[in-house]
């Protein structure tokens, strides 16, 4: 009979630069084990494995973030990485090279300031206000053109 980490443990010995993801027993909330010298996997709890460049997004898809994934050095499309299994297996995305992950961008709405003037010269403030009040509080909404923006962060 195996250990239950058996899988885990093999992959982790044969590359010891893949990041190792822990979540305690009854917790919600995984978060990277950091190991100076040894590697041990408690018998209790639930580990995952990833390679060090996707472990940002690993840890976002882990507890419950939205991530998208492409075939790199191909289509530069993205798709949203299904957030329902979250088993571990050698051959996962999170396992290969040939794959980019990122944590799914969020949009969010700005306002900026424009103004034109006699000579049809657009002058643009280019500082960004979360809220259409601030942008009008700060430039003065006579004096500027709000414009609404959505940017991804």
């Amino acid at each position: 009979m195996k250990h239950v980490w058996y899988e885990l443990i093999v992959a982790k010995a044969s590359n010891m630069d893949l990041v190792v993801l822990f979540r305690e027993p009854d917790e919600m909330q995984w978060f990277e084990e950091k190991f100076e010298d040894d590697v041990y996997f408690k018998g209790y709890g639930e580990y995952f494995l990833c390679l060090p460049q996707h472990a940002k997004a690993c840890l976002h898809w882990l507890n419950g973030g939205e991530v998208e994934y492409t075939f790199a050095n191909k289509v530069r499309e993205f798709s949203v990485f299904p957030s329902t299994d979250t088993d571990w297996f050698s051959s996962s995305m999170w396992m290969d090279s040939d794959y980019e992950m990122r944590i799914k961008p969020k949009k969010e709405k700005r306002w900026i300031g424009v103004i034109v003037n006699n000579d049809h010269e657009v002058e643009l403030r280019v500082r960004m206000y979360k809220s259409k009040e601030d942008a009008e509080l700060n430039l003065g909404k006579d004096n500027f053109q709000i414009v609404e923006i959505e940017i991804e962060v």
